[in-house]
């Protein structure tokens, strides 16, 4: 179901985006054009960028952000309230919750990590009991371009997103151990914050042969050869 499908049903019910289910799986996409402040990406302070990534990603002021959002609609779902759009599975395996960014710059090592923490802080906002939980996937942030160029490999040849999304938080685990850390930070960095989209992007070339997207074919035939 599209957002704006439900938002005509229902203006005040604040769905996500794009709900999609898929094997028993239901997955959640926040679509956001976020920008970042220039004097803000210029100084490169990391606590000032980290509070803007929360401005962006969480809350402003008093508006919801794709990170608050998507754990409110998770409420939602758990608590059939996505019935009034004919969509309402009673029995589900996980849900998953996607922000989908329109831009390449915030494949950066670690945001995905603090997104992790900030979506356990907005569950515990929207009300969501840790009994609950265990049905609840971390988020993650893919770039669109991606998400897009891989569309037709998705869900074929038991590449699954919701596999996909399982192995990216298995991986990036994060290991306190200081030594872990110290020892070697740059192989640390690799293997626990990479970008999710790093990750989608290395998988699913490593398990297959990628194409060009047919969606993609058709537009530049329809732009270049048209007679």
């Amino acid at each position: 179901r599209e957002g704006s499908y439900m938002e005509n049903i229902d203006p005040q019910f604040g769905a996500s985006d794009y709900v999609a289910e898929y094997k028993g799986n239901v997955f959640l996409f926040e679509s956001k054009d976020i920008l970042i402040k220039k004097e803000v990406k210029d100084k490169l302070f990391i606590p000032e960028l980290r509070e803007e990534f929360r401005r962006k990603f969480y809350k402003d002021g008093n508006s919801d952000k794709a990170v608050l959002q998507l754990a409110k609609n998770v409420k939602k779902v758990l608590d059939s309230k996505y019935s009034k759009f004919s969509f309402a599975p009673r029995k589900f395996r996980f849900i998953y919750p996607i922000v989908v960014v329109h831009s390449e710059a915030f494949n950066i090592l670690g945001l995905n990590q603090i997104l992790f923490q900030w979506f356990a802080e907005a569950c515990a906002e929207a009300g969501i009991t840790k009994k609950e939980m265990y049905k609840v996937k971390q988020v993650v942030l893919i770039d669109i371009s991606t998400m897009l160029y891989f569309q037709d490999q998705i869900n074929k040849n038991k590449t699954g997103f919701n596999d996909l999304i399982n192995g990216y938080i298995h991986r990036t685990r994060l290991k306190t151990k200081a030594s872990l850390m110290t020892r070697s930070p740059v192989k640390y960095g690799s293997d626990h914050m990479i970008p999710f989209s790093f990750y989608f992007d290395y998988t699913i070339k490593s398990l297959k042969k990628v194409h060009t997207p047919r969606i993609l074919i058709k537009v530049m035939q329809e732009l270049f050869f048209r007679r």
